[in-house]
């Protein structure tokens, strides 16, 4: 049985937030560059938590946002 409670002990650089069947992951740093590669890995982090609960990111509901 797949718990969606668990994808947090997965992303130890981010926070993640679950609401239904909606995850956003927000990022922080000092720099563009420093960001860019915290993303880079909780993306990939999370790309394996899906794979190996046989589940996969929807690309064409995936955004990225910056300020």
């Amino acid at each position: 049985m797949i718990n969606v409670n668990d994808m947090y002990s997965c992303i130890d650089d981010a926070t993640v937030k679950l609401f239904a069947d909606d995850t956003n992951l927000f990022v922080s740093g000092q720099s563009i560059d420093e960001v860019t590669a915290t993303a880079n890995m909780c993306i990939s982090k999370l790309n394996t938590w899906f794979l190996a609960n046989k589940l996969s990111l929807n690309l064409d509901k995936t955004c990225f946002w910056s300020s």
